[in-house]
């Protein structure tokens, strides 16, 4: 059996220097969340390189705000970041991000849909995919499938290796 795998395009840039280099060009905070933030796929770049999809932008959060579970000791998202993953965030003052998360609880012998929010820091994050600038650009998108369009035989001989 042939299992054939997704490449996943993660940019250089986190999601933050993205959303700054937006707003250097004079756009408003609501466009830059619906381009850059709402249903976007990132990669949380500390622990366990867990891919989110992104709902939206807390704008009353910060990595100064309270951590919501006081249960590890932890203050603020800062704090948390910095001992869980030794990760010190630069800016204070950037808005939080969210994936939202659903549980199954038991609850009366049903099982109940719990939706949890999962507040993230953009600066710790990158975006996976292109974005409509490089879709344009004909040079990068025939160095990409050079990548991603294989024939049959060349992607057989890299699944061997």
């Amino acid at each position: 059996m042939l299992v054939d795998y997704c490449i996943k395009i993660i940019r250089v840039t986190t999601l933050w220097e993205e959303i700054l280099m937006k707003k250097d060009n004079h756009m408003d905070v609501g466009e830059i969340i619906e381009e850059l933030i709402v249903k976007q796929h990132v990669l949380a770049d500390y622990g366990n390189k867990r891919i989110y999809r992104l709902e939206g932008a807390d704008l009353k959060l910060n990595p100064m705000s309270q951590f919501p579970d006081n249960d590890k000791g932890y203050k603020t998202y800062f704090d948390y970041f910095k001992n869980e993953y030794k990760f010190t965030i630069r800016d204070k003052k950037q808005f939080l991000v969210y994936s939202i998360r659903y549980k199954y609880i038991k609850k009366d012998g049903k099982d109940v849909k719990i939706e949890e929010r999962i507040h993230l820091v953009p600066e710790m994050l990158k975006a996976t995919g292109l974005t409509d600038e490089q879709r344009n650009n004909y040079q990068l998108m025939k160095e990409v499938a050079e990548y991603t369009k294989l024939d049959p035989n060349t992607r057989m001989k890299y699944n061997s290796e």
